[in-house]
């Protein structure tokens, strides 16, 4: 969303942004400012700060990052981004200042400043962002004197539904008792589980129900005789998964998933003739969910990477078989034995 209004900013004893309202489109044309130094000097601009997004962020999100990008031209051989801020109005900047790469002399190009997990060490509140002051500011640096020239300012916003179960976290704390927030409403047997726990900054339920299976699962790992013997969320029937339980939840990686051509089921058990070619899954983490795993909801389980496979309790002849959502993989298990309990 291209920037509609700009001002210049208030650091005095810098030089003067003009051309003020050329800002807006990649039409060579822009916000001008002349750097004028010696050869052997460094000085900096003010603030250009261009805003006037419209952005209309709902209520209840939650924002996770926020994405910058800017094209420019200099005819200076010495001219570099300075700083990058991001801008919540009434002189307020975030903490965090991004610099920026040398510009290439005589030629227009484009430039970028965080990603959709960067937060600018700025609590931006979606108010601040749907705020018509929410902006971008932004100084350059030259050695030698030196016209710069910014045409247009782009801005996204990452940001997700505090309902939906994808909202950044940094504590468990913040999940809720439903794992969402708080805001999603009952706990079991809600999709969003109970107890939530945060990790890798995503608020995950302890206990999900698999709407297509109705089968419940937790959201930690035990061995198998503590599956066998947890009593949680008021049900004491939890027990290790089958093999044919822990396919049905693979997304993206049709071999592996139920019915795919792995032979492997919980009535083909023997390795010698079920585990075959068709079992060694896909392309390392190049699943469907933002993790790359082959899941459907990256937010019912925890991170499947990092971590080794998953155990069932359908035996091979030579131990359990496993499945390693990151590449949807199954094998013979060896080594620590990870299970996900399910029930019934």
């Amino acid at each position: 969303m291209g920037a509609s209004v700009a001002r210049p900013g208030t650091s005095s004893g810098f030089d003067v942004w003009d051309n003020l309202g050329a800002l807006g489109m990649d039409d060579d044309a822009g916000a001008h400012v002349r750097i004028d130094t010696s050869s052997s000097t460094s000085k900096a601009s003010q603030y250009l700060v261009a805003s006037g997004f419209g952005f209309n962020l709902p209520p209840t999100a939650s924002v996770n990052g926020i994405e910058v990008t800017y094209r420019h031209f200099t005819n200076g051989s010495s001219v570099y981004t300075d700083q990058v801020r991001a801008y919540a109005g009434d002189g307020r900047f975030s903490n965090t200042v991004t610099g920026g790469g040398s510009w290439a002399q005589n030629r227009w190009e484009t430039d970028s400043a965080g990603n959709s997990r960067y937060l600018w060490d700025y609590p931006f509140t979606v108010a601040e962002v749907n705020s018509p002051q929410f902006g971008i500011a932004l100084a350059v640096r030259s050695i030698g004197p030196a016209d710069a020239i910014v045409d247009s300012v782009s801005v996204r916003v990452h940001y997700a539904y505090r309902c939906d179960c994808t909202y950044a976290c940094k504590s468990d704390s913040e999940c809720g008792s439903d794992g969402c927030g708080g805001q999603c409403g009952p706990a079991i047997p809600s999709p969003c589980g109970d107890g939530g726990i945060c990790n890798y900054n995503y608020c995950h339920p302890l206990v999900f129900v698999d709407p297509a299976s109705g089968l419940m699962w937790h959201n930690q790992s035990f061995d198998v005789a503590n599956c066998d013997s947890l009593v949680y969320g008021g049900y004491s029937d939890w027990r290790a998964p089958t093999i044919d339980e822990l396919r049905s939840r693979v997304v993206g990686c049709p071999a592996t998933a139920t019915g795919g051509q792995c032979p492997v089921t919980s009535s083909c058990t023997n390795a010698a003739t079920c585990l075959d070619a068709g079992c060694e899954g896909c392309a390392y983490r190049q699943g469907p969910d933002p993790h790359g795993c082959y899941l459907d909801n990256h937010t019912e389980w925890t991170s499947c990477t990092g971590a080794g496979p998953f155990f069932s309790r359908t035996d091979g002849g030579a131990g359990p078989y496993t499945l390693d959502f990151s590449s949807g993989r199954i094998q013979l298990g060896g080594g620590m034995a990870r299970y996900r309990c399910v029930r019934p």
